[in-house]
């Protein structure tokens, strides 16, 4: 299995966009699944990109 880090807008109850951002561990597998690498809720994809907490989560997907 492969994993790619990815910046994701947040999805609501509904399946709606919520205008928040996370950066998030997303397998290739089918269906993928997709691990949040923060509880943040960033206002920009930028912001997550930047999560200091994400990036140290992304270092365990990064090396497998």
């Amino acid at each position: 299995m492969r994993w790619w880090i990815q910046t994701l807008e947040m999805l609501d109850d509904n399946d709606k966009p919520t205008g928040t951002w996370r950066l998030a561990a997303v397998s290739d597998e089918r269906p993928p699944r997709m691990i949040p690498l923060c509880e943040c809720e960033h206002k920009s994809m930028e912001g997550a990109r930047d999560c200091e907490t994400a990036r140290k989560h992304a270092v365990h997907y990064q090396s497998r």
